[in-house]
């Protein structure tokens, strides 16, 4: 993608980003990402195009914005131009649809709001086969269905106060919403063709729904508020609707796109439907303002659950999504057995955990995770998830898989993953698919087992459903559902009384072990924000500008600090009102100030 950028300071002429730089004394326009991403083939021919950059468009010259949109088939398109709601993203809608098989390339010129130069091209390829993905979820639910299972109480030795939300199905006779209490008494439940069900910031409830194959948002009688689903001709994906205190929130889509599997294993299929998934963010005005497709990242032989010669490869099967103080995400793909971690701005892998391509040492674990569930960062480094341990053995000679609650701890620095803890139920379970893992404030570990069935001593057909474990491993709680067929859940989520619904942490003041090997000091006027920074000995820093979700809005410096105090300036005209970080990170940590930018 080529990209050329004006300076922010004094609105300097355009440079080129290609030129190396290693110190800035002041922020600078950076191209930060597009969708579709250039250079990419197999692009749905309904897309929309965005093109976002590091600090906000000039809104008053909107309609002098240049957005050109021409395809090699098609010709020049027309449609309507916007921008997101903190102006970094501009946003081309056509008003028709590109041709099947063509190349498009777009032109971008504007200006952000000190009237510094923007100029951005790029190119993609439409597919040459359009797919409409299938539909996510669908059970039959009979009206006024009196099939609701029965909740059995194993054990209850104290458990955490709270409401537990679980989306229990058991095709083709019933789903239901239920809540039920920390012993195990059903509150309140509603009949829908649902799953992922959970609170969300702000008070109200989604869960997936397989009518529409989108999620509803309810308020706390069940009452329906709206919809959310995925665009840009990805299917909307029942795994993971998160939301952040911006009001923003990011889903999971899915694809589907034609590949000739022969270029690549011996004994592929000439025109294979390859299933993958993409990660779609939209603002509080519904915005589309990140978009990430998994077929741009990884190679369909990533995925080792699938067979590379069959006609149809689903090969990632994204099951979660987590969001860190930097604006990071934590991806979990099943069918590679892989946790990814990708940057939130840009889109970059920063890393790959596990499967073929796994980046880490694993130390104090032998068995590995598979086809995991419910990827969570708990703490800096920390993660919880579900190992469904489909490969932990099979057969008669190997035990048989048996699933797990696990938590790790991953040195980002030397790349070294350790297991600290792990629960197992007893007498062992497999759950061959769903499952989830919670820490709850107090330390205490909810576990949903997911797909998993054994037979009661009344014959019925039961699911554990839920166990919760004490700091100590101490089993305080646990619960099954009981029905004529089996039933199942695929998260159960506890929201203890009085703790916040959100998962999204805040960014911390100080992260690290940096000591007294770093310093950062910032000082604000009316219009600018002075940084002074130092290191104890010779050592690469980069300090950063993040808004208050923990996304980079800038870089400020990228080189090396030896021991004198050096100092950047930088004007603060160009920056909506609100809270800022200024964040400073070398090997030995990361030291964080806050920004009150007020205009």
């Amino acid at each position: 993608m080529h990209l050329r950028i004006g300076l922010l300071l004094l609105c300097l002429p355009i440079i080129t980003l290609l030129e190396p730089v290693s110190a800035i004394s002041a922020p600078f326009v950076t191209l930060v990402r597009s969708y579709p991403k250039s250079g990419t083939n197999d692009v749905s021919c309904v897309t929309d195009i965005g093109i976002t950059v590091s600090l906000p468009f000039n809104r008053s010259e909107l309609a002098a914005l240049r957005y050109d949109v021409v395809g090699s088939h098609s010709g020049p398109h027309i449609g309507s131009v916007s921008l997101s709601a903190d102006g970094r993203t501009v946003i081309f809608k056509p008003t028709s649809l590109f041709d099947l098989g063509e190349d498009v390339r777009v032109v971008l010129a504007g200006r952000v709001l000190c009237g510094a130069q923007v100029t951005d091209s790029l190119w993609f390829s439409i597919e040459r086969v359009h797919h409409d993905a299938p539909p996510q979820f669908k059970v039959i639910l009979a009206p006024s269905s009196p099939n609701v299972p029965l909740v059995k109480i194993a054990i209850d030795k104290n458990p955490t106060p709270g409401v537990i939300f679980i989306a229990s199905y058991g095709s083709p006779q019933f789903s239901d919403l239920m809540l039920i209490n920390e012993h195990g008494n059903p509150i309140k439940n509603c009949g829908a063709q649902a799953m992922n069900f959970q609170k969300q910031p702000g008070g109200f409830w989604t869960y997936f729904d397989g009518n529409s194959n989108s999620f509803v948002a309810l308020d706390s009688n069940f009452n329906n508020i709206r919809t959310y689903a995925c665009v840009n001709g990805a299917a909307t994906d029942l795994h993971e609707l998160i939301f952040s205190p911006d009001r923003s929130y990011t889903m999971i889509g899915q694809i589907q796109t034609t590949k000739d599997m022969r270029q690549l294993v011996s004994g592929g299929d000439s025109a294979s439907i390859i299933t993958s998934n993409v990660i779609q963010r939209f603002d509080s005005t519904d915005a589309l303002v990140f978009e990430w497709r998994g077929i741009d990242h990884y190679s369909v032989l990533d995925g080792n659950h699938e067979n590379p010669s069959s006609a149809t490869i689903d090969f990632e099967h994204a099951n979660s999504l987590d969001l860190d103080s930097n604006g990071d995400y934590l991806l979990s793909n099943r069918n590679m057995s892989e946790i990814s971690k990708l940057d939130g701005e840009s889109g970059v892998v920063l890393w790959r955990f596990g499967g073929v391509h796994n980046q880490f040492e694993i130390q104090n674990d032998t068995l590995g995770f598979s086809q995991q569930h419910d990827v969570r960062w708990i703490s800096r480094g920390d993660i919880t998830l579900f190992d469904n341990g489909t490969y932990h053995g099979a057969g008669p000679i190997y035990p048989p898989p048996a699933s797990r609650a696990v938590e790790y701890h991953l040195d980002e620095r030397t790349m070294q993953a350790s297991l600290v803890w792990q629960y197992g139920h007893e007498p062992p379970l497999y759950s061959s698919t769903m499952g989830s893992v919670q820490r709850l404030p107090n330390g205490n570990t909810f576990i949903g087992w997911g797909h998993n069935v054994v037979r009661g001593v009344d014959g019925h057909l039961q699911t554990v459903s839920a166990t919760e474990v004490s700091s100590e491993d101490s089993v305080i709680f646990e619960m099954s559902l009981e029905a004529d067929l089996a039933v199942f859940s695929y998260r159960a989520i506890k929201y203890p009384n009085g703790s916040p619904t959100s998962a999204v942490r805040s960014v911390p003041e100080h992260s690290g072990p940096q000591g007294e090997m770093l310093q950062l000091s910032v000082e604000q006027s009316s219009d600018e924000v002075k940084v002074c920074f130092s290191s104890r000995s010779a050592d690469a820093v980069q300090i950063d500008l993040l808004d208050i979700l923990g996304r980079r809005r800038c870089h400020l410096f990228n080189g090396i600090s030896a021991g004198v105090q050096q100092t950047l300036n930088f004007p603060t005209h160009g920056l909506s009102d609100g809270v800022y970080y200024c964040t400073l990170t070398s090997e030995y940590g990361r030291v964080v100030r806050p920004i009150q930018v007020k205009n």
